[in-house]
């Protein structure tokens, strides 16, 4: 749920992108299987939170919201994308 930008400097290497603050949040999210796992995440959690919240209440069964965000798995000094 990053941004454009942000997610061209760094991501996990299977995420796709949804744009949490962008108009087309909700209907790309209604694209999407609800009974498929997700992981979501931001740079810190916050935004991944409000979005995972969203989710489960439009019937996403299985929403995991990723603690810590981008950030906390880049300081576990994970793989990233770029």
């Amino acid at each position: 749920v990053r941004t454009p930008q942000e997610y061209a400097a760094g991501h996990i290497g299977w995420a796709i992108n949804i744009d949490y603050s962008s108009p087309d949040f909700k209907s790309n999210i209604e694209k999407l299987a609800k009974d498929n796992v997700y992981i979501i995440y931001c740079l810190s959690g916050v935004r991944s939170a409000a979005a995972s919240k969203f989710m489960v209440g439009d019937g996403f069964l299985h929403i995991n919201n990723m603690t810590g965000g981008f950030s906390a798995w880049v300081a576990a000094g994970l793989p990233v994308k770029k």
